[in-house]
């Protein structure tokens, strides 16, 4: 791609009204302060767009982290925007290439409507309305059956809740563009991580993302170079989907989603072999186990907790890893009658405590997005001794 060329160079944005996307939403809050989701009707944005670069050059080199994604999706998480209401909940952008080998579909969705599986298997649904073929998975609406009175007991139920603005505390851009590397682990590589992480664990209930993420926080703790105190954490989300009894059905269309925080110091990541750091990620998973404490973590808000990791994160106190990881999404069925797709990447990556995973193309594989801002970060992370790791 040449230097200067503009990453997108033209756009048309309409409102879609058909019937895979006819009830546009947006976001207010009522008499009482509450968030609430208004359908009126008004499409979902659709943006056509051109670029002046060549599709087949990005497939040539495996489809690298570029500046030109920040351009291929709209912006509709809320740290953009002046406030909550303005973000888009959801938008579509289609972008042609100069050599007409290809396009992308840029997607933003607001995570306070659905999160990551119900927007792939949504993605999944409109390429089967697109080839005129039946919905695979006809999404269940009823919002009610997470919430927290159809989960506890009376006397279990908060008397109150305070609704307190998200303080936007992330940039709205990185400062610095930054260094970014897919790590491509194909499927015998995860095999071999997961077996090693059993091995060295003695727990064979380890699974391929945990050895895997166990494999990636090491190295990247490794190349950041911390005193061996400093407090590491690992954030992500879990599925509680199939972990409630009974099980939500994966046609469920919302947010059935947990957070996790894996504690440790940048010392014992750097002397733990990868099956201990896995066991520790597992150990963290456990809780899930538990009914009482899911329906529990159902019926208060998170955002407390989210608070003050970040502000540890700011104060230099906690270097985190916030995973936002989909490994297990389908990715590659999606097609909207122009065929399945051939890669999968995040338009930007914020910060270097930010890591985003997709399946790989092949079968079992997992294709890890990462980003330093500093180069000697950057290529102490290249430089460190991995198990054949395509990078």
């Amino acid at each position: 791609m040449g230097q200067g060329q503009p990453a997108i160079a033209g756009t048309r944005r309409h409102f879609l009204q058909k019937p895979a996307l006819h009830q546009g939403c947006q976001l207010s809050h009522d008499d009482a302060g509450q968030l609430t989701i208004d359908c009126n009707d008004a499409g979902v944005e659709f943006v056509e767009a051109v670029t002046d670069h060549n599709f087949l050059e990005l497939e040539d080199a495996q489809f690298p982290i570029l500046e030109l994604y920040d351009g291929l999706a709209r912006v509709s998480h809320h740290i953009h925007h002046e406030s909550l209401e303005d973000a888009a909940l959801l938008s579509i952008q289609v972008t042609k290439f100069k050599d007409g080998a290809g396009i992308a579909i840029g997607v933003a969705a607001s995570h306070v409507v659905f999160d990551g599986h119900s927007l792939w298997y949504f993605l999944k649904a409109w390429g089967e309305c697109c080839r005129k073929e039946r919905v695979s998975l006809p999404p269940l609406h009823v919002r009610s059956v997470l919430k927290p009175e159809c989960l506890l007991e009376k006397s279990k139920l908060p008397t109150s809740v305070k609704y307190v603005p998200p303080t936007p505390v992330l940039p709205k851009r990185p400062l610095e563009r930054g260094h970014h590397r897919v790590l491509h682990f194909d499927a015998s590589i995860v095999q071999q991580l997961k077996q090693t992480a059993i091995r060295e664990s003695g727990n064979s209930c380890v699974t391929s993302f945990q050895a895997v993420m166990a494999c990636v926080w090491k190295r990247v703790i490794a190349a950041l170079d911390l005193s061996p105190q400093h407090k590491v954490c690992m954030n992500f989300k879990a599925d509680l989907r199939q972990r409630l009894r009974p099980a939500l059905t994966e046609a469920y269309f919302g947010n059935a989603l947990d957070t996790l925080y894996v504690n440790a110091t940048a010392g014992e990541l750097m002397q733990e072999g990868v099956g201990a750091i896995a066991a520790r990620i597992h150990e963290t998973i456990k809780v899930l186990d538990d009914q009482a404490y899911i329906r529990q973590r159902l019926a208060v808000s998170k955002e407390a907790e989210l608070d003050q990791l970040l502000s540890e994160v700011i104060q230099g106190v906690t270097q985190a890893m916030f995973v936002h990881h989909g490994s297990k999404f389908p990715v590659y069925q999606v097609d909207v009658g122009m065929g399945k797709p051939v890669a999968a990447r995040a338009p930007t990556i914020h910060s270097d405590t930010s890591v985003v995973i997709y399946p790989g193309k092949g079968l079992g594989s997992i294709d890890v997005c990462v980003r330093f801002t500093k180069l000697q970060n950057f290529e102490a992370f290249l430089s460190i001794a991995s198990p054949s790791l395509d990078i």
